[in-house]
């Protein structure tokens, strides 16, 4: 949504200007206690050039954004029947729609130039196909225009690592980060599997 609002100028200068105030003092909170996190200067700076009331705005509505898809994701939890096939099974036939996922995933991933099919399937899983989908353009849009540096500057991202920082903005870092964890551990079980010797 600040991206939507600057633009994609403003949304770089904004970017640069937090890793340079990060790779310097830094920038402290409010109340002076610490410094502000990469993505607390970020947004500071981003209310600063957005307005302050509209920032609280654009916040405001991600916040119910949030819990309107947290509700609806529990909503959906609750309410799965298990549908059953001609045989009476209680299989459920997702074949269409674990395809589609299939195809978006596979397509954003040759789009992205992505190896981890895996991690952005969970991501896919995690945000939705629409979110998945502006993901993907608003990482295609980055590239095309000056692409995003990695956190210390010293290199371009890869577009893959590009979709890969912003939906770990999109889910929460921590929660994207878990997701990774596990995806990490996971291949590490595949690997270590001993062989039938």
């Amino acid at each position: 949504r600040i991206f939507e609002c600057l633009g994609a100028d403003k949304f770089v200068k904004i970017l640069k200007d937090t890793k340079e105030i990060q790779a310097g003092k830094g920038l402290k909170t409010a109340d002076g206690s610490r410094n502000r996190t990469a993505g607390g200067v970020f947004l500071f700076l981003a209310s600063e050039v957005i307005g302050r009331n509209e920032f609280n705005r654009i916040c405001s509505a991600n916040r119910k954004a949030k819990r309107k898809l947290k509700q609806q994701e529990k909503d959906r939890h609750r309410n799965v029947k298990p549908k059953l096939d001609s045989k009476g099974s209680n299989h459920p036939k997702e074949e269409s729609a674990g395809s589609a996922l299939h195809d978006q995933v596979k397509e954003a991933c040759t789009e992205l130039n992505e190896n981890n099919k895996e991690l952005v399937a969970q991501i896919h899983k995690r945000v939705g196909s629409d979110k998945f989908a502006d993901l993907v353009k608003e990482t295609l849009s980055i590239e095309a225009s000056e692409g995003m540096k990695t956190a210390d500057g010293s290199r371009r991202r890869t577009p893959g690592g590009v979709f890969m920082y912003l939906a770990s903005n999109e889910i929460g870092k921590s929660d994207f980060n878990r997701m990774c964890s596990a995806n990490r551990k996971a291949k590490r079980k595949l690997k270590q599997k001993p062989s039938d010797s």
